[in-house]
């Protein structure tokens, strides 16, 4: 495996989705009732069958190779992951590649739901769902289910090469890659007669063929391309999946148990609204043994315990934080919830309690028990009705969950706590009235980095809670487990021989070994060992001397060809001013884009055309040797300390380095910038799913970027949003994002409107000074500054 393809696939373990969650049991579709939920309260025996069927062993003779058949949709040769000629069983009537229709309903046209069955690693399509007993063509899976009187369905089974000898199913890019042949395959067999029905469609499958149907691979997939696949997300009911483990990745939730149409309308819109939780990718067997933790996860009092981890380098309170939250889960009761949420200072979404207090009323909500619907309701409706969010109304909503008798004992994890805005001592002085006021059973553990400023600040707002109520504790954090430097160098050598040669391997092992206690360190210098030209050549000082950071990045960046730095100096600029991390789709956007601004005059303004947003990615990202990479499918910078030695450039970067960034009020600007060609632009359709999916960040914080470019741009904005094209687009793209961002009103159509709403008060200053008339736009500009409590355009408007 080369260098480039290696960065292809760990691009791709970064976005591959693995959730496991509490409907992925045991559950089976003759539990499902008429709204496509499955019956908790029943639950099947059918493991032992499965695991027989699992386990069963036939002949190579006994697996079929055809792609294609009346009853199986092969796919199309773009994204067909199979061929004939590859598969190394012989031809036989037990496995069938693609997808086939075996139900016995002769009208599959009139049946009432599709089931769709993916068998696991070492299954095979039509022995997967068989019973002890039965004959290989006979199934549990049945086109009547007793949780569904008088409805019929069509089940359909779909095959891939499940073959350890071509290893596809062992990679992210062979799993993405049959994700998207199976939509191809279910895009025909989903007719316009049955899309017109819009017939529910459930997803059964085993251990990997979760992996093909989950939602960073399938049905991430619909979502992203909306307007081919958008029947088979909307039409998804259920989603179920029988020995899986329980590692998983890019949730949007810590609880998996509600996903897709599974929620009410209302339900789902809070949980889009909710940022997402990720889980630590970081495998190490340590654990964070202090007896106070024992002690929080048993009934009692109140208690908070507040760990202030040592400043360390590398940084340990975010794996302090993680090893805590599994010890916890270790320790706690079952019925006992867990709500944990890790704040980051650079991720809008993640560095404020209103963030927090929505992801935990998402989670109390979709746990609460049957027999409280009416609560969940009534607290739903509210959030609708009102369009509050403020930090206030969340935690009136999260008190009054807490009363639940199943949420009182609840155990909350707040991780880097120190990363979060002011709104931290707010959050901290309104629990503090809270456990005073009420007999609340609070458990709630805080994590800090002990030393910096909002540490401080917390441990003293702690200090005012009622007496022997905070346990406060300075940890000092063992050290990490160590990278495994040996492995990793001989896989480096074996990918480039000629680095064998002359002892550069052993070099290779003893720049690791010195440097396993940083794990992120070592990872960037394997990926520029893969990636650079010459590594011996151009970084040859690394192996000689003492290593540092800024030694280090500086040789990875000086890898840029020329030609390209202009470009991926601004790449770099949109990646460390974004307020969120970028999604893979808005990254590539940007990066032609940038490409496109800064291009050589005669050479090609497009980087390479690939097939996928993934190819595409990381064509990108090899020009940065492993600065970049991707992480829950968003571009993130490899070592944690990149972005601040690339912003405190001026102590230890050269004034002619290209990467060197400029100030702060010109970083935003040239985001700006992009932003607004991207709200500009006129794409293939006006569709305004057409214009949200490639860059969503665009349109959602073109606005925040205005307002910390300070000053110069005015001039630049209005001349574009008083286009009503574009202002209606927007609007329109604005009003469908899944953000708790709060919206223009449907009737407004002014971009006086917009300006008062966002507080824009430089451009509704310019606009009521160019149209003094205009008495409804001013009613509407007031009306949007009123609802979201902006005083400055309200004040200038009536001043005018």
């Amino acid at each position: 495996m080369d260098a480039d393809t290696k960065q292809e696939l760990e691009l791709l373990d970064g976005a591959q989705s693995q959730d496991a969650g509490d409907v992925y049991g045991n559950h089976v579709f003759d539990k499902l009732s008429s709204d496509g939920k499955v019956k908790e309260d029943e639950v099947t025996d059918q493991e032992s069958a499965e695991n027989e069927t699992h386990n069963e062993h036939g002949s190579d003779d006994d697996v079929s190779d055809n792609t294609s058949s009346a009853t199986s949709t092969s796919t199309g040769s773009s994204s067909s992951l199979i061929q004939a000629e590859t598969y190394p069983y012989s031809p036989g009537g037990l496995h069938q590649l693609g997808l086939e229709v075996v139900s016995a309903d002769d009208k599959s046209d009139n049946a009432s739901y599709d089931v769709v069955a993916i068998h696991g690693l070492h299954g095979r399509s039509r022995t997967a769902w068989g019973s002890p007993g039965q004959s290989p063509y006979q199934s549990w899976l049945d086109t009547e289910f007793p949780g569904l009187p008088g409805h019929s369905g069509r089940v359909m089974l779909y095959g891939y090469d499940p073959g350890d000898r071509t290893g596809k199913t062992w990679t992210s890019y062979g799993v993405f890659k049959e994700a998207e042949a199976l939509l191809e395959a279910l895009l025909i067999m989903r007719t316009p007669e049955i899309m017109a029905k819009r017939r529910p469609l459930w997803f059964i499958s085993q251990d990997i063929g979760g992996l093909i149907v989950k939602a960073q691979q399938a049905l991430t997939l619909a979502t992203r391309r909306n307007r081919k696949y958008g029947d088979i997300l909307n039409c998804t009911r259920s989603l179920v999946i029988i020995e899986v483990n329980d590692v998983f990745v890019q949730t949007r939730f810590l609880v998996q148990a509600n996903l897709f149409n599974l929620c009410p309308t209302l339900e789902q819109r809070l949980i889009n609204q909710t940022p997402p939780v990720y889980p630590y990718l970081q495998a190490e067997t340590d654990s964070v043994v202090i007896p106070e933790l024992e002690d929080l996860a048993k009934a009692g009092d109140e208690r908070i315990v507040h760990l202030r981890c040592t400043p360390s380098n590398p940084p340990a309170t975010e794996r302090v934080s993680e090893r805590a939250r599994i010890f916890l889960i270790d320790h706690k009761k079952m019925s006992q919830p867990l709500l944990y949420f890790k704040f980051n200072a650079h991720n809008i979404r993640a560095r404020n309690v209103t963030a927090m207090l929505q992801t935990f009323l998402a989670r109390l909500i979709l746990n609460c028990p049957k027999g409280s619907e009416h609560l969940v309701q009534s607290v739903i409706e509210r959030l609708r009705l009102t369009d509050r969010t403020t930090p206030h109304d969340l935690f009136v909503h999260f008190e009054h969950l807490r009363k639940e008798p199943e949420f009182e004992s609840s155990i909350y994890v707040l991780a880097c706590f120190e990363e979060c805005d002011d709104s931290s001592l707010w959050f901290i002085s309104r629990l503090r009235s809270y456990v005073e006021r009420t007999e609340s059973c609070l458990r709630l553990l805080i994590t800090t980095t002990r030393g910096t400023s909002q540490d401080e600040a917390v441990a003293a707002e702690l200090a005012q809670f009622p007496f022997n109520m905070v346990t406060s504790i300075e940890y000092d954090p063992p050290m990490p487990q160590l990278y495994d430097s040996n492995n990793e160098a001989s896989l480096i050598v074996q990918e480039r021989p000629y680095l064998a040669r002359d002892g550069r391997d052993d070099a290779i092992k003893d720049l690791l070994i010195k440097n396993t206690s940083d794990r992120n360190l070592c990872k960037l210098l394997v990926d520029w060992l893969q990636m650079a030209e010459n590594p011996f050549g151009s970084g040859a000082t690394l192996f000689d001397e003492p290593l540092t950071l800024d030694m280090v990045f500086k040789r990875v960046l000086a890898e840029m060809p020329a030609i390209r730095t202009t470009w991926a100096k601004n790449l770099l600029c949109c990646v460390l001013s974004a307020l969120r991390p970028l999604q893979l789709d808005e990254f590539c956007w940007i990066a032609d884009d940038l490409w496109h601004q800064t291009g050589e005059k005669g050479q090609n303004n497009k980087l390479e055309s690939e097939y996928d947003t993934w190819s595409h990615t990381a064509t990108i990202l090899r020009h940065f040797c492993g600065l970049l990479v991707v992480e829950y499918g968003e571009v993130r910078f490899r070592h944690p300390e990149t972005r601040d030695w690339l912003l405190d450039n001026h102590q230890n970067i050269d004034e002619w380095a290209w990467y060197r960034q400029d100030s702060q009020t010109q970083r935003h600007q040239m985001v700006l910038e992009t932003c607004l060609r991207y709200v500009s632009e006129k794409g293939e359709s006006d569709h305004v799913m057409g214009s949200i999916e490639r860059c969503p960040y665009a349109i959602e914080y073109w606005a925040h970027h205005y307002q910390a470019a300070t000053s110069g741009m005015t001039e630049r904005v209005v001349s574009i949003f008083k286009q009503q094209s574009i202002l209606q687009r927007w609007l329109d793209a604005c009003r469908n994002l899944q953000t708790p961002l709060m919206k223009p009103e449907p009737d407004t159509s002014t971009f006086l409107a917009v300006a008062a709403h966002f507080d824009l008060n430089d451009i509704t200053r310019a606009l009521v000074a160019d149209s003094p008339d205009d008495v409804e736009a001013q009613v509407q500009a007031l009306v949007e500054a009123a609802r979201v409590g902006n005083i400055a355009p309200i004040n200038t408007i009536l001043e005018s």
